[in-house]
């Protein structure tokens, strides 16, 4: 494989590695009985900010960090690796490709893991704010 092409995939991999925010609850939440539509709509949006609020510091640009810092981790190590086994530039070069290709890989499952705790977090926090409104959490 290409330098250009490990490049472009590991480029690749960074950006779909970062954790993503969650923006919606996914649990399902009725009405308490007697509340009207716009004030279910009302509490919905006011326990969505609620639970943004809750989530805020634990999705910040700290997963891409330890994203890039699994690759480099992973590149210098497979660096030193493709060194010792081969002696010659060629084994460096595959060790640092393998090093970063297993960083990228370690970097992406961390930041998939951010997400899931983060959208836990956010359920948990929409629900409670919902039931305590008094809305009935399916």
């Amino acid at each position: 494989m290409k330098i250009n092409t490990i490049f472009a995939l590991g480029l690749t991999a960074i950006i779909s590695a970062c954790a993503s925010i969650p923006d919606s609850p996914h649990v399902n939440v009725l009405p308490a009985k007697g509340v009207t539509l716009e004030q279910f709509r009302l509490d919905d949006l006011q326990c969505r900010e609620f639970a943004q609020d809750q989530i805020s510091d634990d999705i910040s640009n700290k997963s891409a960090m330890e994203t890039l810092t699994d690759i480099a981790i992973g590149s210098a190590v497979g660096a030193l690796a493709g060194q010792a086994i081969s002696h010659n530039t060629h084994g460096t070069v595959t060790g640092l490709a393998i090093g970063a290709g297993l960083g990228l890989a370690t970097g992406a499952y961390q930041a998939h893991k951010s997400s899931e705790d983060a959208q836990r977090h956010y359920d948990s926090a929409y629900q409670q704010c919902m039931s305590i409104k008094g809305h009935v959490i399916h």
